[in-house]
């Protein structure tokens, strides 16, 4: 699969399940994965449909808004996604993990793995609760309907030459659990944590600090 150069999306599965992507390069003006499961209100009736059992292996990404992106649009939720053996380069951000107050459903079971990042122009990493559209579907006033994030396991991802390693920022009444790095190599010492996410560093370096929310489970360095 080729995706070329235009001012949108590379591939947007939405409310989509069963779903393998592999062997594929991008080059886009935005995101150039971006899995998403609802863009207006369906999280508030039963017409809410889920992304579930994703799997994007062996994926090369030359520039664009984020390399992988799960989010922002989230109503219906998104499950069980493996994503191993990508490459992202020169983009905004690496890998992002975009939810908003008003979008409701879930994130969980994610497992991103042996992924090389470079070059991000604002963030390497980047899971955030704050993302700032509301739903322009609605017809009402968007209310709060945080969406749940949880058991995310990042593994074997290094980064290099970007402006920011590292950014988790988690609802504070509704926060980000089960966080998991696993063998990160993070090329910049530059953490942005704002608080509300919840989990584990093991073999993280340099060691994220306290105010990041993971506990150190193995050998890390200063």
């Amino acid at each position: 699969m080729q995706g070329a150069p235009a001012c949108a999306d590379g591939f947007d599965p939405d409310a989509t399940s069963d779903v393998l992507l592999e062997d594929s390069y991008f080059a886009t003006d935005d995101d150039a994965i971006a899995l998403k499961a609802g863009w207006d209100c369906a999280a508030d009736g039963p017409g809410a449909v889920p992304s579930n059992n994703i799997t994007i292996r062996n994926i090369s990404v030359w520039r664009g808004g984020g390399g992988l992106s799960i989010g922002s649009e989230m109503s219906g939720g998104v499950s069980n996604v493996l994503v191993e053996d990508v490459r992202l380069d020169s983009g905004s951000y690496g890998i992002q993990i975009k939810t908003g107050a008003t979008r409701g459903g879930f994130v969980e079971n994610v497992t991103i793995r042996r992924v090389q990042i470079y070059n991000a122009s604002k963030n390497a990493i980047r899971l955030d609760a704050f993302y700032g559209s509301p739903n322009p579907w609605c017809g009402l006033p968007p209310k709060r309907a945080p969406p749940r994030v949880r058991n995310i396991t990042l593994a074997h991802v290094s980064t290099a030459r970007s402006n920011l390693s590292l950014h988790l920022h988690g609802q504070p009444d509704a926060p980000t659990t089960g966080v998991r790095l696993e063998h990160v190599t993070l090329g910049e010492a530059i953490f942005e944590c704002l608080g509300g996410v919840v989990g584990s560093a093991t073999d993280v370096t340099p060691v994220p600090p306290p105010a990041c929310g993971l506990s150190l489970l193995g050998p890390s360095t200063r």
